[in-house]
C-alpha cells in the first residue's frame, strides 16, 4: 500500500460515516459503504455475477496504486513526481437487495447530483486538491491533485452500478 492510496481511502472515511447516518434501506438498516485497498483484495476485480452477493451487503469504493513517475528537475537530485491512484465505486440497486436507490428512499443515489455516492466521494477529494498531505514522508510534497479518466459504466447493466476514475497527484521529491 502506498501513502497516496492510504490518503485517498482516508478522505472517503467521512463520506462513509455520513452516508450511514443519512440513508437507510427499506429494512431500516443503514446504507453501508466499504472502503477497499484493491492492491490487497480481489473483491472489486471479480465478475459482476460473482460479487452480486457482496453488493447485497454494501456498496464498495476501492483504490489501487496505478503508477509512480519521477523525472529529474534541475541540477540537484530532486525530481518531479506524479502518482496515479485508481478509484472504483460499485453498487447494486435496492430492487435487487442492494444499497443503491435513485430516489434515495431505500438506499443512496449512485450519481444523482450532489447527494449521489459518486459525487460525494469526488467532493471529498476535491476539498483537498491543493497541497494534499498525501506524501510518504517529508521529502515528498504535492502541489495539487486532479481527477482524470472518469468512466461511469452503470449503463451497461440494469441493476449493477460502477464508476471509475484516476486521482493524479503532482508534486516534487527531494532526493
Amino acid at each position: 500500500m502506498t501513502a497516496e492510496l492510504d490518503w485517498v481511502l482516508e478522505q472517503f472515511a467521512s463520506v462513509v460515516d455520513d452516508i450511514e447516518s443519512e440513508y437507510t434501506l427499506a429494512s431500516g438498516d443503514p446504507v453501508q459503504v466499504e472502503r477497499i485497498d484493491r492492491d490487497n483484495s480481489r473483491l472489486l476485480e471479480q465478475d459482476v455475477r460473482s460479487i452480486r452477493g457482496d453488493l447485497q451487503d454494501a456498496n464498495y469504493v476501492g483504490a489501487t496504486h496505478v503508477e509512480t513517475v519521477r523525472d529529474p528537475v534541475g541540477t540537484e537530485y530532486d525530481a518531479s513526481r506524479e502518482v496515479v491512484v485508481g478509484v472504483r465505486v460499485t453498487g447494486l440497486t435496492s430492487a435487487e437487495y442492494g444499497h443503491i436507490d435513485s430516489e434515495g428512499n431505500e438506499g443512496i443515489p449512485f450519481d444523482n447530483g450532489t447527494d449521489g455516492l459518486v459525487n460525494r466521494l469526488k467532493d471529498a477529494l476535491w476539498n483537498e486538491r491543493t497541497w494534499p498531505d498525501a506524501g510518504p514522508g517529508p521529502s515528498v510534497y504535492y502541489k495539487h491533485l486532479e481527477l482524470q479518466n472518469e468512466a461511469n459504466q452503470s449503463e451497461q447493466w440494469a441493476d449493477f452500478y460502477r464508476a471509475d476514475w484516476d486521482v493524479v497527484f503532482n508534486g516534487y521529491e527531494e532526493l
